[in-house]
């Protein structure tokens, strides 16, 4: 896929080091650091904001892209130019394995749909959306200040808004769960 841009956010890490293997092997990924904590919606905020593509694609930083997603995610907008939003869902194979976190995978795996369809919210963690729409309007909710739901509070607007939230089964991420 051509013309790609990737925007990491950092929300105030307290050590920066940790981003420079990334930034020595990937030269052309753009990394933004944050001078204050505000939360994840507010670093959303800032990369959507910043982004030059017309569809965003927003991952967590516990989670890895599956591969095939970023093409199934182009090809989903452009065979639907009038859905401005859909969301992806966890791999069954989690980035960290152990018992606990290959259950708490197959749990997350049991309750998202098995096929493409309509839902009514979206995925923080895995999730695209045109830009434009975004933008209009005004991005999350940074009243939310961890990781609570402050998507699916977006995800409502988007639906309000913009009208079906489509859920692709092709968009995954692996995630990296906390243990017990």
């Amino acid at each position: 896929i051509e013309d790609i841009e990737i925007i990491i956010v950092d929300d105030c890490s307290p050590d920066r080091s940790i981003f420079k293997p990334l930034k020595d092997r990937f030269p052309s990924v753009r990394f933004i650091h944050k001078e204050r904590n505000e939360g994840p919606g507010a670093a959303r905020n800032l990369g959507a904001f910043e982004a030059k593509g017309d569809i965003l694609l927003f991952l967590d930083s516990d989670t890895k892209l599956v591969p095939g997603s970023i093409y199934a995610v182009c090809n989903f907008f452009k065979d639907n130019p009038s859905i401005h939003v859909c969301s992806g869902w966890d791999s069954s194979e989690p980035i960290n394995y152990s018992f606990f976190q290959r259950y708490k995978a197959l749990f997350q795996t049991s309750v998202a749909p098995n096929s493409d369809c309509e839902v009514s919210y979206i995925a923080g963690r895995c999730f695209s959306v045109r830009r434009s729409a975004m933008i209009e309007i005004g991005g999350f909710n940074t009243r939310y200040g961890g990781a609570d739901v402050e998507d699916y509070e977006l995800g409502y607007r988007l639906r309000k808004r913009f009208g079906t939230i489509w859920f692709l089964s092709k968009l995954k991420v692996q995630h990296s769960y906390p243990s017990l």
